[in-house]
C-alpha cells in the first residue's frame, strides 16, 4: 500500500505523548482499532453517514490524546465521507489504519 508518509513497512511513526496519560493510552488505542472495524463494516455497507460520524469522533479524540497525524487523517476522512466520495473514503480508512498500526509511542 502506498502511504502519504512514504514509509517502508517496518518503519514507525513516532508520536510523543504526555506521560500523565500513559495509563489511558492502551484502552484508547483499543477503542480506536474498534472504530476502524466499524468504519470498514460501514464502508462495505456503503454507509458513509456512519463513517462520517465515526471519523468526526476520531478527529477529536485522537487530537485530544496527542495523536495529531491520526487526527489529520480522520479530518480528511470526515470530509470525504461528507462529500460521499466512496473511493477517497476507502483510501483514507487505509491510511488511518496504516498510521495506527505503525505508531511508536514515546512518553515524554
Amino acid at each position: 500500500m502506498t502511504n502519504s508518509f512514504n514509509l517502508e513497512p517496518e518503519e514507525k511513526i513516532v508520536v510523543h505523548i504526555d506521560p500523565e496519560i500513559r495509563v489511558l493510552v492502551p484502552a484508547f488505542l483499543e477503542h480506536t482499532h474498534q472504530n476502524v472495524k466499524v468504519m470498514k463494516s460501514a464502508l462495505a455497507a456503503d454507509d458513509l453517514t456512519s463513517i462520517y460520524q465515526t471519523a468526526h469522533k476520531l478527529k477529536g479524540s485522537t487530537k485530544l490524546y496527542g495523536f495529531s497525524a491520526l487526527g489529520d487523517i480522520a479530518s480528511s476522512l470526515e470530509q470525504t465521507a461528507l462529500r460521499q466520495e466512496t473511493e477517497a473514503v476507502s483510501k483514507w480508512i487505509d491510511e488511518f489504519t496504516y498510521t495506527l498500526d505503525h505508531l511508536q509511542i514515546i512518553y515524554d
